[in-house]
């Protein structure tokens, strides 16, 4: 599979796709296979992202997205589009669905193109195999990811517009590259690694990295690390003001665990079955699976001068890089529930797919009918199996059902689970995984806290407030126990205590609306109501559509007029 004679057909955008009809299709078979999931409901934390998060939702949001004031990460390009979104598509989920799926498509589009510059068989092939694998489907079908399929589309388009400007050598085109690069960065930092990508396509094309590759990749290399840092600088604030729970390990500890995360997700990208949301932590298998990594990189590196030995070096050195961020030795929030996640291989699949379409297409020019028959039974494995696997994305409760499907003694599973029973008014349903999951897992104080809340809404007011008390005892910080706390209280018409805990939820989240909202309740109780009139104010500051908080300021106000 080594870069053939010849020039690669012309590319550009937009307009000049329709040099390519295979394109059109391409498109239209990837929006025909994610139907089902058009129709999917808001997830885990898409309404911290879209519509609670106040620099989407309040006037002014785009000052707050670029200044990064209030983000919990500086993801300006991604929360650009929530803000858009929001205004075109509201609370209907379709439109955001329709977006992520259209930057997909477009995503495996701009993969062939670039497949074709790079010269590997079978272009289109592995193009479509990126854009139907089942593990793309948590980046496509969930709309908190559109940070990953976004951020795709600009990688993407960054890398095919600087192999066009190896061929033109116009300034232009290298601007646009590097534009393109930028706001890859600024929808998602994991595209970080592209300048050592650039550089190993030079290798590709050329056997070599040359002084001039890294001249022209110096820019690159630097906007990825100003950027980067802001990033870095965001997510440390984050994990500083909410509690930073990341388990931290030995390096030792961590050079052992990235070789089985790489092994790990090779195997779910070759066999995509028990797909889930949170995978359970690894059991440790020693230096073994580094052994075995290295082993495999030194035979590719000794044959990398035959034809075979260098597609697959170039092939796994792009494979790794693209997982490189999320091996363990960077510190990632998302590890307090697992190392890994089928999302953040995202970027990393198009090496593996183009491996296979590659192989299929290599195999056809010497058993044709075996090649088509391979080709059009794995792609029609991988469709099938990205069609049921988006039932697990349509709503909370089959994300959660379906994660209990694997780890049925998930403490974290259970609780959302429980979470979502509440809300639906399921409250007994809900009490019992909660119950379960706080059995489980004694000092997950979540669990406490929305049992809490079940009991709760039950009417057991005793019993809640010691499931509140537990949960803070656990975890000072947990903002949910702390409000509803303050709520059960004043059920019992402990106004005072409940005031002062309200002002404690305060203390931990200064931007909790629901807490300026129940401290303006009780403090019109009271009767001070100047003092209730700020706290209404300053939740629908946070919140502009909090209809609780509108309607408790509009009679505190008409209250004051008499």
């Amino acid at each position: 599979m080594t870069p053939t004679e010849g020039s690669p057909e012309p590319t550009d955008f937009g307009s000049k796709f329709r040099r390519y009809p295979l394109a059109e299709l391409l498109i239209l078979l990837v929006i025909l296979v994610y139907l089902p999931s058009m129709h999917g409901a808001f997830l885990w934390d898409d309404q911290i992202l879209i519509t609670e998060n106040t620099a989407v939702v309040a006037p002014g949001g785009l000052h707050k997205i670029w200044t990064g004031n209030g983000t919990l990460d500086y993801l300006p390009t991604t929360l650009s589009l929530f803000w858009a979104e929001f205004r075109t598509w509201g609370s209907d989920t379709r439109g955001y669905h329709a977006v992520t799926v259209s930057l997909h498509a477009l995503s495996a589009v701009f993969l062939a193109l670039i497949l074709k510059r790079l010269r590997v068989p079978g272009a289109w092939l592995g193009a479509l195999i990126f854009a139907i694998h089942p593990v793309a489907v948590e980046s496509v079908a969930w709309i908190a990811e559109t940070k990953n399929t976004l951020s795709g589309v600009f990688y993407f388009a960054a890398l095919l517009a600087y192999l066009k400007f190896e061929e033109d050598a116009r300034l232009r085109t290298y601007l646009l590259a590097l534009g393109a690069f930028g706001i890859a960065l600024l929808s998602k930092g994991s595209v970080v690694t592209l300048p050592f990508v650039l550089l190993l396509c030079a290798w590709w094309l050329r056997g070599r990295i040359s002084r001039t590759d890294l001249l022209r990749c110096a820019p690159f290399f630097a906007l990825a690390v100003v950027i980067g840092l802001i990033t870095i600088r965001f997510q440390n604030a984050a994990l500083s003001k909410y509690g930073d729970e990341t388990p931290v390990l030995p390096l030792a500890e961590k050079l052992t665990q990235a070789g089985q995360i790489v092994w790990f997700y090779l195997s779910k990208a070759i066999l995509p079955i028990d797909l889930m949301t949170i995978y359970p932590r690894f059991t440790p298998m020693g230096v073994f699976p580094d052994v075995a990594l290295v082993a495999v990189l030194v035979a590719l590196w000794l044959y990398r001068d035959t034809s075979w030995g260098r597609a697959l070096c170039f092939a796994v050195a792009y494979y790794i890089l693209s997982l490189s961020l999320v091996l363990g030795f960077f510190h990632m929030g998302y590890s307090v529930y697992s190392w890994v996640a089928d999302r953040f291989q995202y970027l990393a699949l198009p090496a593996l797919a183009a491996l296979a379409g590659a192989g299929i297409s290599l195999l056809a020019r010497r058993v044709k009918p075996a090649a088509i028959a391979a080709g059009v039974a794995l792609a029609a494995a991988l469709l099938v199996a990205t069609v049921f696997q988006q039932a697990a994305y349509l709503s909370l409760e089959a994300l959660w059902r379906n994660q209990l499907r694997f780890t049925p003694n998930s403490s974290i599973a259970l609780t959302n689970l429980g979470i979502n029973l509440i809300q639906q008014g399921r409250i007994p349903e809900a009490l019992e995984c909660l119950e379960n999951a706080s059995l489980i897992e004694p000092g997950f104080a979540e669990a406490h806290a929305d049992r809490g809340g079940a009991l709760l809404a039950l009417g057991r007011v005793d019993e809640s407030i010691i499931q509140f008390r537990e949960a803070l005892r656990l975890n000072p910080k947990t903002i949910v126990a702390a409000d509803n706390l303050g709520t059960a209280l004043a059920k019992q018409g402990r106004i005072q205590e409940a005031t002062a805990q309200f002002r404690e939820a305060l203390k931990i989240d200064p931007r909790d609306a629901t807490a300026h909202d129940n401290l303006g309740t009780m403090l019109a109780a009271a009767g001070k109501m100047d003092e209730a009139i700020q706290e209404f104010r300053a939740a629908l500051a946070i919140q502009p559509f909090m209809a609780p908080a509108k309607k408790h300021l509009e009679r505190a106000l008409s209250e004051t007029a008499h």
